[in-house]
């Protein structure tokens, strides 16, 4: 559809028209491509649903309850910004950047539902709490992100990366994790029901909302650079399992039986260990 024919389009501002307009706080519809006059602004509220702001650059802004529905952001350039309460419902964010030092992008409660995040950068983001329903994530660089608590239920996350992530208390029901990379990533209390991921991580999140592990047949599972930390693994028979590259830190592993399982790079800083197995 011809953009100067869609509902809301107000087409190109010139410089002039750009500042009043960034003033007012009514930037719905216009044509905001590749423009760099709203970086570092504090834009609270902002109105932008619509607006095409491909390419934009709109890292360090404040777009803390600002109105983005249906915004097209592809490879705009959100590092740093605020994005706390934030609506970004439909909205394009293919290839775009919310991720940069330090801690990322801030979207806290903000809502994302059926956005499309494919290839976006979001790298140390915090997004506790926000509203990521039927997001479409495929492809994307989320590692050290703070997703504890949100809604990415539905989601598509194949081939994300979402090592050393924090999904605790995360909702993933019915989330495609094809091929996501969840390399230390925290599972804790994570709702995986009808979730598609590989069989390790899901015995993983299984693992870590057990209340007694006490005995329980754990032998040649495979638990590399799983995240276990303060996980309650005591009694546990982990003969031959691969612990390698795991992080065990404030682990209960009393009474285990560790025979030829393999804890080659694991971190057991903290770790109660069974009679022999203390290195210290």
């Amino acid at each position: 559809m011809d953009k100067d024919k869609q509902p809301g389009w107000r087409g190109p501002l010139d410089e002039s028209a750009q500042k009043r307009a960034a003033k007012s706080g009514d930037l719905a519809g216009y044509d905001l491509r590749n423009t760099t006059f709203l970086r570092r602004r504090r834009l609270t509220g902002v109105d932008l649903s619509e607006a095409d702001l491909g390419g934009a650059d709109l890292s360090d802004t404040d777009l803390s309850r600002a109105t983005l529905v249906r915004a097209n952001l592809t490879r705009a350039n959100l590092s740093g910004a605020a994005l706390k309460e934030a609506d970004l419902s439909h909205a394009i964010l293919d290839g775009a950047r919310l991720s940069g030092p330090p801690g990322g992008s801030a979207l806290q409660g903000a809502q994302l539902k059926k956005a499309n995040l494919s290839d976006a950068s979001l790298r140390e983001t915090n997004a506790m709490g926000a509203d990521l329903r039927e997001v479409n994530l495929s492809g994307a660089d989320m590692g050290s992100a703070i997703l504890g608590m949100a809604d990415l239920s539905k989601a598509k996350l194949a081939g994300a990366d979402l090592s050393h992530a924090s999904l605790l208390k995360t909702d993933l029901t019915e989330a495609d994790l094809t091929g996501a990379d969840l390399t230390l990533t925290n599972l804790r209390g994570a709702r995986l029901h009808r979730a598609t991921l590989e069989r390790k991580w899901a015995r993983i999140a299984d693992l870590l909302v057990s209340a007694d592990s006490y005995g329980r047949d754990l032998s040649d599972w495979d638990l590399s650079g799983a995240c276990l930390v303060k996980a309650n693994l005591r009694g546990s028979n982990l003969s031959g399992a691969d612990l390698s590259g795991a992080d065990l830190r404030g682990a209960d592993l009393s009474e285990t039986n560790l025979e030829g399982a393999n804890l080659e790079g694991a971190n057991l800083k903290g770790a109660i260990m069974p009679p022999g197995d203390n290195d210290e």
